[in-house]
């Protein structure tokens, strides 16, 4: 079989991203966002579980996680993070995700996604009309996406006059390369891009900036070690992150769509 994309860096993920502090208080305001819209014992379709840590953190809080993700290597991390009180959550490799799998959970309340999965998804569109069949009439499709604009990485590449990494989220359809070599194609669509992509099921809700101050994870060490220029950073997010301009620079930005179309849920 293929290797997928994070699949060699699948063992050491956890380590160099997820339990990363800065990850830790990005993630931890993510779910008390996406708890807000969930009902009780909720139905979650996650797109991109990577090593399963949202899955985990939502099946702790009582609801039903569908996670997915194309990575066979990072699914087998997340199947062994799986505990009786993390055990109600099926993981499914994403590359062809059984139909008739995806509706024997459906509907769902949610479908989830976190630090750029969708990114990775080239015909949003196609992957709205797929997934809006398999939803409760005004659930909701909570995403985080790579945003095309992220202050922090401008000032660094500005100051280090490396016109290469200050220009490479300038394009919509560029190449990340990961730590093992892997090209990785990533898609960074605009607002209206989304916006078009998700109708005429879903309505946009909310957006917001994830991470305006706070650096992009390549940087991750530099501030950690210096927990005066991280605490400004937390502060200057909570602050200034929602005003503009800067709501309009995360390295991330949530967008929160709600489905608006009338017709019954797939069952």
């Amino acid at each position: 079989m293929r290797k997928a994309a994070f699949d060699e860096v699948a063992p050491d993920y956890d380590d160099r991203f997820s339990n990363q502090p800065i990850t830790q208080h990005l993630r931890h305001h993510l779910h008390a966002k996406a708890t807000a819209y969930l009902p009780p014992q909720a139905r979650i379709l996650e797109v991109g579980c990577g090593t399963g840590v949202d899955a985990a953190h939502f099946a702790a809080q009582g609801h039903f996680v569908m996670a997915t993700d194309p990575s066979s290597e990072m699914l087998q991390v997340a199947r062994n993070r799986r505990a009786p009180d993390h055990g109600r959550f099926e993981i499914w490799n994403a590359d062809a995700p059984p139909p008739q799998v995806l509706a024997r959970y459906s509907p769902y309340d949610m479908v989830f996604s976190n630090f750029g999965a969708v990114n990775c998804i080239s015909d949003l569109g196609a992957f709205a009309n797929r997934i809006a069949p398999l939803m409760r009439p005004n659930a909701v499709v909570f995403i985080v996406v790579i945003n095309r604009w992220c202050l922090s990485e401008l000032i660094l590449n500005l100051a280090l006059m490396n016109r290469k990494n200050l220009t490479r989220r300038w394009r919509k359809h560029t190449t990340a390369t990961l730590e093992d070599g892997t090209k990785l194609a990533l898609h960074l669509p605009s607002v209206n891009d989304l916006t078009s992509a998700f109708s005429p099921h879903f309505k946009l809700q909310k957006t917001a900036p994830i991470g305006v101050f706070v650096p992009p994870s390549e940087l991750y060490q530099s501030y950690q070690k210096r927990p005066k220029l991280l605490r400004m950073a937390y502060w200057l997010d909570q602050r200034l992150g929602p005003v503009w301009p800067f709501s309009k620079l995360g390295d991330h930005s949530l967008f929160v769509f709600q489905r608006t179309d009338t017709r019954p849920a797939a069952t």
